[in-house]
């Protein structure tokens, strides 16, 4: 695959829910039509069925780069293309309100704060 338009080939996998329209959205950022999303394609409930299923062969994944990181590295994955899109979304971490300041759950989220912090100096 050479240029976004290359994608017309291919079955576009996707997560549903609040990310269904990143096709459209990366595709309009590259220059594509947004009607190419509605393609050939799969769409999965969880990001990891998405990500297996590209591992598997079975289409171009789109989705946050966050999960496929290790995949990339080992070589099952490959990203195509360098266009990247920024996200609104996010992870939070939720709690019963009563446990909020408990000492468990304030060294779980130091440890998560600094271990984020580390890993955007990376």
């Amino acid at each position: 695959m050479r240029t976004p338009g290359d994608l017309a080939r291919h079955t576009l996998l996707q997560v549903s829910g609040v990310t269904r329209g990143d096709w459209s959205a990366w595709l309009s950022a590259a220059g594509q039509p947004k009607k190419r999303a509605e393609g050939s394609r799969l769409t999965f409930d969880l990001a990891m069925m998405a990500v297996q299923a590209t591992v598997d062969g079975l289409g171009v994944c789109i989705g946050r780069s966050t999960y496929v990181e290790e995949d990339l590295r080992a070589g099952r994955l490959v990203a195509p293309f360098d266009l990247r899109l920024k996200s609104d979304l996010g992870f939070y971490l939720v709690t019963p309100h009563e446990l909020a300041d408990s000492p468990k759950v304030q060294a779980f989220r130091s440890w998560l704060m600094d271990s984020v912090d580390s890993g955007a100096e990376t």
